[in-house]
């Protein structure tokens, strides 16, 4: 969930609306661990242990552990991305080691973009792939996979969409993430071309590229947070599944979206009794609510009853029993 806030004293309104296109990067967002990431958005959900700030060398020291539970080092965007929106998403990485322990195949360690409501969840299985049950949903994300039985060493660019009946996966092999080499991966959806693509250098040089289309029957994704994920091999089908452990750092995190949409809203004194009242274009793809408290220091939000409604292509918003002397609002944002 993503909100707008706008305070203001009651009376008439006016709305007006500021929508970048969507299909164009217009925010930066960047990451070099220089101070604590736990004062500045970043939050550990699981095994706290397996990832720490490296204060001394200013990186994230990081571990990929499948044997213990999922565990994501998470930052939040602020808004909502789906398969409309243009972005990229780079990191700089490092490992010291690197090894499938165990089991016919391998498994992976992930960095990228996932919806945080859903992989907080305690269902949420990564290993059990592509299934709509009990796999998992709403991802955009790099994985390395080490050799393991069968399997070559792969880097692949993975999308999997909210049905999660079907996965877009860009997959290159035989290639080694090696210890003690500094890897750049970068991850980028071009959506006027429904394209994800996958580029890594190593040590400064191209290493390898690769790219692979969303097509109709991929469906959708939402994503809204950043992640360094350790996932649990939990889940995995029997006979084909493996363990990682992975131990290394990550730095310079640089991620690139459209500006989240915003509806501003500008607020006139006008006649006593006149309502609290706005009105704005409708903004494809979400829900729109007006929320109202009394004291926004102290006191919860409450969506207002009947104080949202669509008129052709018009948001209408207007609280019809505001409270006698003042209030709060604000439009909360949701995308479908």
């Amino acid at each position: 969930m993503w909100r707008t806030r706008f305070c203001a004293v009651l009376a008439s309104a006016l709305a007006f609306l500021a929508t970048p296109s969507r299909d164009v990067i217009a925010a930066t967002w960047h990451e070099d661990f220089s101070t604590d990431p736990g004062l500045h958005g970043w939050s550990v959900h699981g095994d706290i242990s397996l990832f720490n700030w490296d204060a001394a060398n200013q990186r994230l020291a990081a571990t990929w552990d499948s044997t213990r539970t999922n565990t994501f080092f998470l930052h939040r965007l602020g808004t909502v991305l789906a398969r409309t929106d243009a972005f990229r998403f780079r990191f700089r990485i490092r490992l010291d080691e690197v090894r499938s322990l165990g089991g016919s195949g391998t498994f992976q360690l992930a960095v990228g973009l996932l919806r945080s409501q859903e992989a907080l969840a305690p269902k949420f299985l990564r290993g059990s792939g592509v299934n709509p049950i009990s796999g998992p949903h709403d991802l955009v994300e790099f994985n390395y996979f080490p050799a393991g039985g069968a399997i070559t060493p792969t880097f692949a660019a993975v999308a999997v969409g909210t049905n999660n009946l079907r996965w877009a996966m860009a997959n290159l092999f035989p290639l080694e993430l090696t210890p003690e080499d500094l890897f750049q991966v970068e991850i980028a959806l071009d959506a006027n071309r429904q394209v994800l693509s996958l580029s890594v250098s190593r040590n400064d040089v191209p290493y390898s590229y690769g790219e692979v289309d969303l097509d109709a029957r991929f469906g959708d994704f939402r994503v809204d947070a950043f992640s360094i994920t350790s996932y649990s091999g939990a889940g995995q089908p029997a006979g084909y599944g493996g363990e990682l452990f992975a131990k290394g750092w990550i730095d310079d995190i640089e991620i690139q979206y459209p500006d989240p949409p915003r509806v501003e809203l500008t607020w006139f004194t006008g006649e006593p009794m006149a309502l609290p009242r706005g009105k704005t274009s409708v903004i494809s793809g979400w829900d729109a609510a007006l929320e109202r408290t009394r004291n926004p220091e102290g006191n919860p939000w409450e969506t207002v009853d009947g104080g949202t409604r669509t008129v052709g292509t018009a948001w209408v918003f207007e609280d019809p029993a505001p409270p006698a002397d003042s209030g709060f609002y604000r439009v909360r944002l949701e995308r479908r």
